[in-house]
């Protein structure tokens, strides 16, 4: 058995439970018929109370058997609940106009994405020195972050420790290194939020830690074509639409959903061990 519970907060984003319930399934049948090739295995989604233990191991529901309002007696509790679809995606409708914060939190996404991204890959490819040809495509921040520690080289002036946001990174600390572990904290916040969006405070902040990055970038780099920091620019000023905000936030999700997948399969796998 594998039992799966999405935190969040502030508001439920079913779209994220619905992709990380796809992921889930999509996992499970990818080491089931394609890794161990097990035809006499099967399985079955099921839900339970929201605030469940994961030692009781029963009292499961079928999708479909209880509507959304609807009231359903949970047998871990022994009393009845209202049940919250959390998992259809119905609920969720996308908002026909992007709010301020929306906008702030497309734009820093694209920054990450776009630009901080490409900055990492220009150094990457600068300090591997074997001339080897990086696959960009193929390469997300984490993975780059993973393929720079394992040089050896540029470690951030405090080593490396776990940071939550961006500001716990003093000014003086400026290093390649530094800038570097920057890079994965920004990108971590923008990936990691429940709400997508950003308020005009926390945007210039971050705006103006990434401006100053690049502009150190820029002078280390010495990148092909336009500078780090007009790129940054361009972005800034540019219009955006629902749509911008949809993709991006679907990009984010996804690289976020990515994560979990060797989680899974080591999950599934222990699981399936313990079957065979």
């Amino acid at each position: 058995m594998i039992q799966l519970q999405v935190w969040q907060w502030n508001e439920v984003d079913t779209e994220v439970n619905q992709a990380v319930l796809k992921v889930v399934e999509r996992e499970i049948n990818r080491i089931v018929n394609t890794r161990y090739k097990l035809k006499t295995v099967s399985f079955e989604k099921k839900w339970k109370c929201e605030t469940t233990s994961f030692s009781f191991d029963t009292g499961f529901l079928e999708f479909d058997q209880v509507n959304d309002g609807e009231n359903y007696y949970c047998e871990e509790h022994a009393t009845v609940h209202k049940y919250k679809d959390y998992w259809s995606g119905e609920k969720s409708k996308a908002s026909r106009r992007i709010s301020s914060d929306q906008q702030n939190y497309v734009r820093m996404s694209m920054i990450v994405l776009e630009v901080l991204s490409g900055v990492l890959y220009d150094r990457l490819y600068i300090d591997t020195k074997t001339g080897e040809i990086l696959d960009r495509d193929k390469l997300d921040i984490t993975e780059m972050c993973k393929k720079y520690c394992a040089l050896k080289i540029n470690f951030p002036s405090k080593g490396f420790r776990k940071i939550k946001l961006v500001d716990e990174i003093s000014p003086n600390e400026d290093t390649i290194g530094d800038d570097i572990q920057r890079i994965r904290v920004i990108r971590n916040e923008m990936q990691h939020s429940s709400v997508f969006a950003l308020d005009d405070t926390r945007y210039q902040t971050l705006i103006t830690i990434v401006h100053d990055m690049l502009t150190r970038f820029d002078q280390r780099n010495n990148p092909a074509g336009e500078s780090y920091v007009k790129r940054l620019d361009e972005i800034r000023k540019m219009e955006l639409e629902t749509r911008s905000f949809e993709e991006i936030k679907e990009r984010m999700k996804a690289g976020l959903i990515e994560k979990i997948h060797a989680v899974f399969d080591s999950v599934v796998s222990d699981a399936l061990n313990d079957i065979c």
